[in-house]
């Protein structure tokens, strides 16, 4: 209580026979001058009101560390994607390169099949 009093800017000789912790109550306020109560009163909202502002700060301080880590991860997922959109655009290319081999081997695998039926009817056409 002594910490509280002396914090609101009142003298403890006042309070002197209160012994609870528990805070100023109504009850203890009884039969004090209507000034004192008024500065009580008034130090109790001031505190109040810089114990709010304290608590703006810091939740502005942690809306700026979203802030900056919303930024941050927006910047490595762009940078994620352009490099995932570069695999996937040489990805396409290996894929056409690969079905364009496809079909130019089995172009060489039909002319080698043509080749092998026409040897074969010539090969039996000299033993006949």
């Amino acid at each position: 209580m002594k910490f509280l009093l002396n914090m609101f800017g009142i003298k403890s000789t006042i309070f002197s026979g209160i012994k609870r912790y528990s805070g100023i109550k109504a009850s203890d306020l009884l039969g004090l001058k209507p000034d004192i109560v008024l500065q009580i009163a008034s130090n109790a909202i001031n505190f109040w009101t810089h114990q709010c502002s304290l608590q703006m700060k810091m939740m502005r301080h942690k809306l700026d560390q979203y802030r900056s880590t919303l930024i941050t991860t927006k910047s490595e997922l762009e940078k994620n994607k352009e490099s995932y959109d570069n695999m996937i655009r040489k990805i396409h290319t290996k894929l056409y390169d690969a079905n364009k081999r496809i079909r130019q081997l089995s172009l060489e695998v039909s002319e080698k099949d043509r080749q092998i039926i026409k040897f074969q009817r010539t090969r039996c056409g000299f033993c006949s």
